[in-house]
């Protein structure tokens, strides 16, 4: 994960990327900076949040750009995580909609296949209470 400062119309944001094409982007706007050192260490493992309502950029240029941030609280922490989450799991049980359809053309056992996955993919979120233990999930493989 890397994050970046960016000067916009609208002053300066900060921003975060993990996809290698964003930061390649990110390298190549003037007006754009990665973080300083500094402002690695003062993010440490939070970084990933960048970019949210606890996120402070200052200055008028990418040059005397600071950035700061308000330290998250555990439970703030799992809501993020456990949101994000949510939004990947519900975009694979949309997209398997169309095994509980009456007029499928799957067999007995694809269905009984497919009705498993889903439901894993529901009971995905139960019991967690924890960050890590959000990042931990591994989503269970889809029927062929």
């Amino acid at each position: 994960m890397k994050a970046y400062v960016k000067l916009t119309p609208e002053g300066l944001i900060a921003l975060n990327s993990d996809n290698a094409t964003d930061q390649t982007n990110h390298a190549n706007d003037s007006n754009t900076r990665e973080f300083t050192s500094e402002e690695y260490a003062l993010f440490g493992d939070q970084i990933k949040y960048v970019g949210n309502e606890n996120t402070k950029v200052t200055g008028t240029s990418l040059d005397d750009a600071t950035v700061s941030y308000t330290v998250y609280t555990a439970t703030q922490l799992f809501n993020a995580a456990i949101e994000i989450l949510r939004d990947k799991r519900n975009t694979l049980l949309d997209k398997s909609e169309w095994t509980v359809n009456n007029d499928n053309q799957l067999s007995d056992d694809k269905k009984a296949e497919w009705k498993t996955y889903r439901q894993k993919l529901r009971d995905i979120t139960k019991d967690l209470t924890t960050e890590a233990e959000v990042n931990a999930v591994s989503f269970p493989t889809q029927p062929s």
